[in-house]
């Protein structure tokens, strides 16, 4: 391209027919007292970006995920025996106090799933069942990445601001490298 060639010039006409994800922040003041993985970092602002971007949610907890897999394809077949164990009081110690009908409604409202997943997660290991939710660290990035996809996008791009500060003081170093 010769030395007076822009690198941007150069790459531009190969990205800009693609629709690239964009998760950008800062870690500045994080780490060492923080009880969250850099995982935790970035898939919530990825999820905060997909809201913006898509106006819909990205589900990125196990939580959410078993909320969504509920109401899509168990609600009918459980709906007794998740009233049962709502009104259980021996069972519900130590969740989220629900109702049946405002379980289903906290499902529903992004905002309220994690709570109302917990109480979910609970009901599943109740009833010995287990649900197919990504839960492990590379599952989670993994779904993640591929719901990111499925919705149009070509590729994720992930820059991150004082890194270095956050892995001085953070307590997850192994993991997070």
């Amino acid at each position: 391209a010769g030395p007076g060639a822009r690198v941007d010039n150069l790459w531009r006409g190969k990205i800009e027919q693609r629709r690239i994800f964009p998760i950008v922040f800062s870690l500045e003041g994080c780490g060492g007292g923080h009880e969250r993985k850099l995982e935790d970092f970035i898939l919530d602002e990825a999820q905060n970006t997909f809201a913006l971007r898509e106006d819909k949610p990205l589900a990125v907890y196990p939580e959410e995920h078993l909320a969504r897999l509920f109401l899509r394809e168990h609600q009918k077949a459980l709906e007794n025996d998740l009233r049962s164990f709502l009104a259980d009081k021996r069972l519900m110690r130590g969740l989220g106090r629900f109702e049946f009908d405002e379980l289903i409604g906290a499902l529903k409202r992004p905002e309220a799933q994690r709570d109302a997943g917990r109480v979910l997660m609970a009901f599943y290991r109740h009833k010995k069942f287990r649900p197919d939710v990504p839960t492990e660290r590379g599952e989670r990035m993994s779904r993640a990445v591929r719901d990111i996809l499925d919705a149009g996008y070509t590729g994720v791009f992930i820059a991150i601001d004082e890194m270095s500060e956050y892995l001085r003081r953070s307590q997850f170093t192994s993991d997070d490298e």
